[in-house]
């Protein structure tokens, strides 16, 4: 394969259509799973880390986007948690 045609396959693999469509259900699943969280405070969790995702420069610097977006989901859904008691 040709650099080129590399930096296209990591690019595509960071699109949030692509990361969304991979990873959502995992996502949801885990993190309700993991915290028991109510969906709605679930789904408010999912949009702030793609949105934060979304906003970064660069995101090829992101070595794991999967893992990038489950912490910032993870982390969003805690403060909402705290935030609630």
């Amino acid at each position: 394969m040709s650099k080129r045609g590399q930096a296209d396959g990591r690019r595509d693999s960071r699109s949030l259509n692509y990361l969304l469509a991979r990873y959502g259900v995992d996502f949801r699943s885990g993190l309700l799973r993991g915290l028991g969280a109510h969906p709605a405070g679930l789904a408010s969790a999912l949009v702030q880390a793609f949105l934060r995702f979304s906003t970064l420069d660069n995101r090829d610097t992101v070595a794991g986007p999967r893992a990038f977006l489950f912490v910032m989901a993870r982390n969003a859904l805690k403060d909402a948690i705290r935030r609630a008691d």
